[in-house]
């Protein structure tokens, strides 16, 4: 690789990184670090992911000068061997390149993408199969884990016998999957001679690809109460009419001051009891809080679109000639049958 390619330039950045690496060292080493400085959760990951990508690239760029260097072998087969494991980290690199500019909230998480055929009857579910073969022989050449969570087939009983699909969604188990595919939602035509018109007429039809970033499921057990956000009082219990049912203040009121959040419980024996309840209680609804929270980011993200003519973000065009064109970046692609194979790595910035 040459000095002025976009390696080098990466290297150059991560030694920025390095030096700000030993600038948080050297914050964190100071006595009481977490006592006395308020951001000091935010420094500790902040330090965590730098160190992590910078170790990533010095590993990446080790294994490229190592391979470089018997590169010259004249082995036949152990000059294909390495020649496959350099292009393999070369790949690696690009992909690390690529990530470093992923700055979205979501970027890091694994993503769900919704199939969902639109305009153009039984073209369109051909279509959205198309899509959603597309996009798993893509996983499937990076070795991206997915799972498919849902597939709504249908049987086309005309001269096809096509197997055509309405909607289907996809989980990638991959980190930074949504920051790679981010870009992919969006409305995708087709405009081909239609192998369901008896007069062979052209067809456009329309499919929706819904990326969503995955949120991971909260779990109660995953909430932890800084001790400093938390308020306890203590108090008598009272039972019916407002007597006072126990001498000793076994009852529990806490507050969470963050979210302005009061929880009571004096239903049990000791204040022991009681507290622990109260707890529980407290992370239930701090739980909701979340999920409902969850469900609102997803709603915001996923807008309101039609499937149909004027909102493609990508045209796949079999007649009368072969084009992929991707209507908001301008790139084209001539080879179509590369793209249904899943070589969609322009279209990505990979």
């Amino acid at each position: 690789m040459k000095k002025n390619s976009s390696f080098w330039r990466t290297v150059f950045d991560l030694g920025k990184k390095e030096k700000k690496i030993k600038e948080y060292e050297e914050e964190i080493k100071k006595e009481n670090f977490f006592e006395k400085n308020k951001d000091a959760g935010k420094i500790f990951q902040e330090y965590g992911k730098l160190k992590s990508e910078v170790e990533e690239f010095l590993k990446l760029k080790n294994q490229f000068f190592e391979l470089k260097e018997i590169f010259g072998f004249k082995d036949a087969l152990l000059f294909s061997e390495i020649e496959k494991k350099l292009k393999e980290v070369k790949e690696k690199i690009k992909e690390y390149q690529v990530r470093l500019k992923f700055k979205g909230k979501y970027d890091k998480n694994w993503t769900i993408i919704n199939f969902i055929s639109g305009a153009g009857g039984d073209d369109a579910k051909d279509f959205c199969r198309m899509l959603f073969e597309m996009y798993q022989k893509f996983f499937e050449r990076k070795n991206w884990k997915y799972e498919i969570l849902k597939a709504n087939w249908q049987e086309y009983s005309g001269k096809t016998k096509a197997k055509l699909l309405s909607e289907a969604t996809i989980l990638v188990k991959k980190d930074y999957a949504y920051g790679y595919l981010k870009n992919e939602n969006g409305v995708h035509r087709l405009v081909r001679i239609s192998p369901f018109s008896s007069k062979g007429l052209r067809h456009t039809s329309f499919v929706y690809v819904e990326i969503l970033p995955y949120l991971k499921e909260v779990k109660e057990s995953d909430i932890i109460l800084d001790s400093g956000d938390i308020e306890i009082q203590t108090f008598r219990a009272s039972g019916p009419g407002g007597q006072y049912v126990n001498r000793r203040e076994t009852a529990v009121r806490v507050k969470y001051r963050p979210l302005g959040l009061v929880v009571e419980c004096q239903t049990q024996r000791s204040q022991g009891q009681n507290k622990e309840m109260a707890l529980k209680i407290l992370k239930s609804k701090i739980y909701h809080l979340l999920e409902e929270q969850k469900k609102k980011e997803i709603e915001e993200i996923k807008g309101k679109i039609q499937i149909e003519w004027g909102h493609q973000i990508r045209s796949y065009i079999l007649d009368p000639y072969h084009l992929v064109k991707d209507h908001r970046s301008g790139i084209e692609v001539e080879n179509i049958e590369d793209v249904f194979e899943g070589k969609i790595d322009k279209f990505l910035n990979f």
